[in-house]
């Protein structure tokens, strides 16, 4: 009855696009962008307009200059202009209209596991149909989309998979408030999208991983117990035996076909050392940045959107997508005050959002994936609505 009653309170033809536009089937997320818009406005439009704030307009500022400055790009045109310009504004509004008064932690936490799950299924449709038909001694990196059959470049692909690949660490920060099944059922995803990021041969998926176990047993280990630490130190060695000792692991082995060709070609090291080559292109895009901050030409992307950003729409639309990365560091600040210590609903916060940074550190999304700066608004969004109803429920002003 309260699943009910939530999605009546947000609008059910609402979260019905929603789910649509982060499926993305037959490559339809554009359309549903675009019903969206209409639909936000018709059933929600006083409460959009009562969202405007200084984080909306600091967004629509980042996508308009830069749509505006790469409309006479390259496959560019008014319908670039219109999607990059405006959807990212919008998903934050419905982001912050997700967010209803009384939703407790726990159902925030299962609300954006449940928004990067339904993210990632086109995805793992398409990595597993090619399994089933390739079986796991394949190295293209091309995969077949599950709705069209066309081949998508497995950087691309990966890039939808990355709120899965921290899972085990949001278990473990909510261990004592998940219960057995949902755990299992976690795992369960981390798993299957573990196997997929071997078959794209995603280095990326698999670091953004192991720094967010980091980071999540950095920030327990500080926030808990003495005895609570011990538990865990014990609880994690154990594992970590158990798989040393029955869990060989061979690189020969068809499940690493892709990744372990790619490790182990003859510049693979070196390709591991230096980021997938990207440390020579970020260095290049650093120097670019201050010797041509109004553009330039280069042979490739730079794989750091702070770099491509500039490179191709000058340094206006940066400096505004930085004054919004400033916001948000402010707002996670904020929500971790205002959790009421909560741990397992900070690391789960905190995880989300260090996962979207670092892929924009490390992928080309805002040409590659511009669906990617999408749901990072629309997180951005639940997270201003959390921190905003929990000011007011304390009587806050912000």
């Amino acid at each position: 009855m309260d699943f009910l009653k939530y999605l009546k309170s947000v609008g059910i033809p609402i979260l019905f696009l929603l789910f649509l536009f982060l499926l993305d089937p037959y490559s339809s997320a554009i359309k549903t962008g675009y019903l969206m818009i209409p639909t936000l406005l018709l059933f929600r439009g006083r409460t959009f307009f009562y969202n405007i704030d200084k984080d909306i307009i600091i967004i629509f500022a980042f996508t308009a200059t830069y749509s505006m400055f790469t409309y006479f790009g390259e496959n560019r045109g008014m319908q670039y202009l219109i999607v990059q310009a405006t959807f990212p504004m919008f998903f934050y509004a419905l982001g912050k209209m997700m967010i209803t008064p009384n939703l407790s932690n726990k159902k925030i936490i299962s609300l954006i596991l449940f928004i990067g799950f339904i993210y990632s299924i086109s995805s793992l449709l398409s990595i597993l149909t090619n399994l089933a038909s390739g079986g796991l001694g394949q190295t293209d990196r091309l995969i077949p989309s599950f709705w069209t059959g066309e081949g998508e470049s497995s950087t691309k692909v990966a890039s939808y998979l990355i709120y899965n690949s921290i899972i085990p660490a949001i278990v473990v920060a909510n261990r004592k408030r998940f219960g057995i099944l949902t755990k299992l059922i976690l795992i369960a995803i981390f798993a299957i999208s573990l196997v997929a990021s071997f078959r794209l041969g995603s280095r990326t998926l698999i670091a953004i991983s192991f720094v967010s176990l980091f980071a999540s047993f950095a920030y327990i280990m500080y926030k808990q117990s003495l005895l609570d630490n011990f538990k865990l130190v014990v609880a994690t060695l154990s594992l970590l035996i158990f798989i040393y000792l029955f869990v060989p692991i061979n690189w020969d082995s068809p499940i690493f076909s892709t990744l372990g060709h790619r490790l182990q070609s003859s510049s693979g090291s070196e390709s591991t050392a230096t980021a997938g080559n990207r440390t020579g292109l970020w260095a290049d895009g650093l120097k670019n940045l201050f010797q041509h901050p109004l553009g330039w030409k280069y042979h490739s992307f730079h794989h750091n959107l702070w770099l491509d950003i500039p490179r191709e729409a000058t340094i206006v639309p940066l400096l505004f997508f930085l004054i919004n990365n400033v916001l948000c560091y402010s707002s996670i600040k904020k929500a971790f005050k205002l959790s009421g210590g909560d741990i397992g609903f900070n690391v789960t916060i905190l995880l989300f959002f260090l996962s979207t940074l670092l892929l924009f550190f490390t992928e080309p999304v805002i040409e590659g994936n511009f669906f990617s700066i999408v749901v990072y608004c629309l997180f951005y969004g639940i997270l201003r609505g959390y921190v905003i109803n929990k000011e007011k429920e304390m009587g806050i002003e912000s």
